[in-house]
């Protein structure tokens, strides 16, 4: 693998340049995406806690009122509004508190991945086929045997009807 890196190193290295090139915007879209989810939560979170204490502040009103005996007409809405603000906290609790289930850098992780196995899958030997009866009358297959001085009439048959056809 690490001959098949070198090789690629120096054969192609403005193509390398450029994956690595490409691999800086991945991470950079990565890091922005984590910042912006962290941001919400952090912003959903800030804002839970200021609703839990506006209701705590407003239960603490409606309970000061109707001790004193200020909310005789109309007790329920003392109670609507701090309920309201509760309401509201909860949700937005809620919300930052549920986590996405994407793994920090996923795509990144998924990227790397796919290269280690093209690197790995690049570095195994290319083994030739052997030659068949199909392959075995045309030109390349006749030449090697044409350089042995083993050139047949079947051989030069084969390799006329070959250059004769139409290439599909």
């Amino acid at each position: 693998m690490l001959a098949t890196f070198a090789r690629l190193v120096t054969g192609q290295p403005s193509g390398l340049l450029r994956h690595l090139a490409l691999y800086g915007t991945l991470v950079q879209a990565e890091t922005g995406y984590a910042a912006q989810r962290l941001a919400r939560r952090v912003a959903l979170g800030i804002a839970a806690l200021l609703l839990l204490g506006c209701a705590v502040t407003l239960a603490g009103v409606a309970a000061l009122l109707a001790s004193a005996g200020l909310a005789a007409g109309t007790p329920a809405a003392f109670w609507w509004i701090p309920g309201l603000a509760l309401a509201a906290a909860l949700v937005t609790g809620w919300l930052a508190a549920r986590a996405e289930p994407v793994p920090p850098y996923a795509s990144l992780r998924q990227q790397l991945a796919a290269d280690a196995g093209w690197l790995v899958q690049a570095a195994e030997p290319v083994h030739e086929p052997a030659a068949s009866p199909v392959t075995a009358g045309t030109p390349a297959a006749a030449a090697p045997a044409a350089a042995a001085g083993t050139t047949g009439t079947a051989g030069a048959s084969a390799v006329s009807a070959a250059s004769a056809s139409p290439p599909a």
